[in-house]
């Protein structure tokens, strides 16, 4: 099927893992949030290893998304604007100092158009616009693409191609219930618990893995992409992604990427949740290295947040 994307309504239930229904927008793989869409996470790690000798570093970051358009129950007709944004996202680097104050400001549209992007820059202290392609751009010296978040982070007309490869029974990491870890703890293992940090290759989770029906989908990219195609494992109900592979240009399996969601309660509804992914990691199997991202410290949906949050000035501000 090609550069075509099928929009549902899935009513779910609670003990699904899934939201209260399937978000409007550009090829949504999350089940939507209730209510008024905010997410902030203030504070997660980018975990760098080394495959073989184990922990390299822990950079630390925070991130908010406004959702301007799937925002069920509160605005009318849904979305703010003209409908055109599907969202705008602000990720800032906390630490260490070498990268304190580095960020940068993304915003998706729902129309094709790409993403418009912007860094702040330590070393000129200035705001830079991103180019277009920044979409499939490593993120800083880790193993992620921008595209890798959800497998296949990109607007669905991106990619070259989809291929439906079939329907299988999977062992998934389908819904962490497990500690987070602490942020008081001694060590990184204690305060990254859902990764094993002790043992080679250092990138592999802790959770439990259970078996779900999923759906095996194949995507081909675009010329420039780093990768030649992905091949990504949703849930077969709720569309929700587990893992995918990725393929260097040339044709060799590259990459291993999962991502695992919990249940989260939203701040404004008590009988309000969201099922979202809090934590990750990719591994690079030729380079014999992972990046993983995650933490302690729960996500917030549907706290306080305003756009003025995530704008250009906020992430200037940040930066300074």
């Amino acid at each position: 099927m090609k550069n075509k994307s099928k929009r549902q309504n899935v009513k779910t239930s609670k003990s699904d893992h899934a939201g209260s229904e399937r978000s409007e927008g550009p090829g949504s793989l999350h089940v939507s949030l209730s209510v008024r869409h905010l997410t902030n996470r203030s504070y997660f790690a980018w975990i760098l290893v080394d495959g073989k000798t184990g922990l390299e570093r822990i950079q630390d970051w925070g991130f908010k998304r406004m959702w301007m358009k799937g925002r069920y129950g509160l605005d009318r007709p849904g979305h703010i604007g003209d409908g055109s944004i599907y969202y705008k996202s602000l990720t800032v680097a906390t630490g260490p100092q070498d990268i304190k104050g580095i960020g940068t400001l993304t915003i998706r549209y729902d129309t094709g158009q790409v993403d418009d992007s912007w860094a702040y820059i330590r070393d000129v202290r200035r705001v830079r616009r991103l180019s277009g392609g920044s979409w499939m751009d490593p993120i800083g010296s880790t193993d992620w693409l921008n595209d890798d978040f959800d497998i296949f982070g990109a607007y669905p007309t991106w990619y070259r191609d989809y291929k439906l490869v079939g329907k299988a029974k999977q062992l998934v990491l389908g819904h962490s219930d497990m500690d987070l870890g602490s942020m008081d703890a001694e060590t990184p293992q204690g305060k990254f618990a859902t990764f094993n940090l002790t043992d080679a290759p250092y990138w592999n989770p802790t959770e439990t893995w259970e078996a779900r029906d999923v759906y095996i989908v194949e995507a081909v990219t675009p010329d420039g992409h780093p990768y030649s195609r992905k091949i990504g494992y949703f849930d077969a109900g709720i569309w929700q992604p587990y893992h995918g592979f990725t393929f260097d240009r040339q044709g060799s399996f590259n990459k291993w990427i999962y991502q695992v969601a919990r249940v989260w309660p939203t701040a404004d509804d008590p009988e309000g949740f969201v099922y979202w992914s809090h934590w990750g990691g990719a591994a690079d199997v030729q380079k014999v290295h992972g990046t993983l991202f995650g933490g302690p410290i729960p996500m917030v949906f549907n706290g306080p947040l305003s756009e003025d949050e995530v704008s250009l000035s906020a992430l200037e501000t940040a930066g300074k």
